[in-house]
């Protein structure tokens, strides 16, 4: 596997936006949605800024604008998050990241009585201004700020989740992973290991540390035109945000590795999307 030499790109004006549609069990769970929008946001713009962290072959990079939109729409809760920036690689799977952490957080706030439907990129843009970013062309520095709060676990009883997730592609992406020809490396190794890192560091999103006593992970592919990851997690906490956390993650991953034969002409994402990131399982 490899990061990809974007050394001799010229930097340009990126923008990306991911779109999350979240069905919610109970409808009156909504208002408990928006009264923690300020979290929401600020979980959204920890994620897209964070996301190199947490996806393997990512790219840092100078993110100079990110928006977060919230819409309730029957029993749908639907996520928007944008983000642009100058540099010379794109900024979409960041976005993606950003719109998985929100996910995640809604999930386990409703204590896994919603589920993730589908998950895209609705829009990617780039342009040239290489005349407004010639001040840009030095060294570009990006800081991290976390900070966990330690809580005490006030239980010793084992809980087992399981959380299973898909990632639709086009059928001749998936002939490329079966014939071990994707540039970047094998996407299901490394969207098992983006998983299972991820399903670990959930505690930096919700700001608690969470403990993971197991966890495995399964990536494969299913049908001609789908991937699956599945993950298995023992604890003893209420981990409905973290599992799902770590299967969005894990699928965020294996698309990014192979991003590339899913571009059209135009350079957006008309095939790709996850889909029916589901808790089989917790107890």
């Amino acid at each position: 596997m490899k990061i990809v030499d974007i050394h001799r790109k010229e930097i340009v004006y990126r923008k990306a936006v991911a779109r999350a549609i979240i069905e919610v069990e109970d409808r009156r769970s909504i208002d408990e949605i928006y009264k923690n929008l300020n979290d929401i946001v600020k979980i959204a713009e920890k994620g897209v800024r964070t996301a190199w962290l947490h996806i393997p072959l990512l790219h840092p990079l100078p993110i100079t604008r990110i928006e977060v939109d919230l819409q309730n729409i029957d029993n749908n809760i639907e996520i928007t998050c944008s983000g642009e920036t100058y540099y010379k690689t794109g900024i979409e799977m960041d976005t993606l990241y950003g719109t998985a952490c929100v996910t995640s957080y809604i999930i386990h706030l409703l204590k896994g009585k919603a589920y993730l439907k589908e998950m895209n990129v609705v829009e990617k843009v780039k342009r040239d201004l290489k005349e407004d970013i010639d001040d840009l062309n030095g060294a570009i520095t990006i800081s991290i700020e976390t900070t966990l709060n330690m809580k005490t676990l006030t239980t010793r009883v084992v809980r087992s989740y399981t959380c299973v997730g898909y990632l639709k592609l086009r059928e001749e992406t998936i002939n490329k992973i079966l014939r071990k020809e994707v540039e970047k490396g094998d996407p299901l190794v490394i969207g098992e290991l983006s998983c299972l890192e991820n399903v670990k560091r959930f505690s930096e999103i919700i700001g608690e540390v969470f403990h993971v006593l197991n966890a495995k992970s399964r990536a494969d592919v299913v049908g001609r035109d789908t991937l699956r990851m599945i993950l298995e997690v023992k604890t003893v906490e209420d981990s409905w945000g973290p599992v799902t956390h770590g299967v969005l993650s894990g699928l965020i991953a294996m698309w990014d590795v192979v991003k590339k034969y899913e571009k059209d002409s135009s350079g957006q994402y008309p095939n790709a999307k996850i889909i029916d990131v589901k808790l089989l399982e917790g107890s």
